[in-house]
């Protein structure tokens, strides 16, 4: 069921009209998992407007019941992404609902690029950086 539901996200994405590509399958790794991955457009009207960032997405045993894992291959200096690459989205953790699609989490991750969220910061090096034009808010 979990390699169905992969495939079939992945097949909505290559369908439709989103300003990422993916590739079109997910590899088996360790531990029943599925990896998959593909890249994201930098958001208009902001900085990473023009890049190309490499990302992966991580579907676990457990998946569409548990949320997938997305990071960052490409260094992304931004205040809910990890130094390691990891994405901080509630949508990815508490508010995970199994009826939302890879498509549904890759918007809502390129949706964070352009609107960050200094309320779930995950690293505060990267708050002063990514948020320069509001640092008290950035810092709360």
């Amino acid at each position: 069921a979990m390699q169905a539901r992969v495939q079939q996200d992945l097949a909505e994405i290559a369908g439709g009209r989103h300003s990422v590509s993916f590739a079109e399958a997910a590899e088996p790794v360790m531990g029943g998992e599925f990896l998959g991955c593909g890249a994201l457009a930098g958001p208009p009207d902001t900085p990473y407007e023009g890049g190309v960032f490499e990302v992966t997405v991580r579907f676990p045993k457990g998946y569409p019941i548990e949320p997938p894992r997305v990071n960052f291959a490409t260094r992304v200096f931004h205040c809910n992404i990890s130094p390691d690459g990891l994405v901080g989205l509630a949508m990815l953790s508490n508010g995970w609902m199994p009826s939302t699609t890879l498509s549904q989490v890759l918007s809502a991750v390129s949706e964070l690029l352009a609107h960050p969220d200094p309320a779930d910061s995950r690293s505060s090096r990267s708050v002063s950086r990514a948020c320069p034009e509001a640092p008290r808010t950035c810092e709360q």
